[in-house]
């Protein structure tokens, strides 16, 4: 778990997680803490420390789209991968308040942060 901490420092030195990939990392917290199983298998790898690992993963993952030199390609780039995270975030919500798995209600939340910004774009 030391060495998970470790890494994660070492990474924030790197792009900055959006506000979707907290609300994905902290209900995944909060719903393993429940005695919940993470789905993801690359996740799950990590055990106890899956929440770190996967907050890894998004850094590394914003920091890969931070490279895209094209301005408007690269926050599209970040607008889907803050979907993907509302996806997640939403359906691990109410997974945590109702016991029931909802990946449709997650889907809905990603559109819904898609159109979002697709209006935040047109402004």
């Amino acid at each position: 778990m030391r060495l998970a901490v470790a890494a994660l420092v070492a990474l924030s030195a790197c792009s900055a997680p959006r506000v979707a990939d907290y609300a994905d990392v902290g209900t995944t917290a909060v719903f393993l803490s429940q005695g919940y199983v993470e789905l993801n298998p690359v996740i799950a790898a990590a055990g106890d420390a899956a929440p770190i690992a996967a907050l890894g993963l998004k850094i590394m993952a914003r920091t890969v789209i931070d490279q895209i030199k094209d301005e408007e390609q690269r926050e599209t780039m970040h607008v889907y991968a803050d979907a993907v995270s509302w996806v997640a975030a939403c359906s691990n919500i109410v997974l945590i308040t109702t016991g029931a798995a909802s990946l449709p209600l997650g889907i809905a939340c990603g559109i819904a942060s898609l159109v979002h910004a697709n209006k935040q774009g047109e402004e």
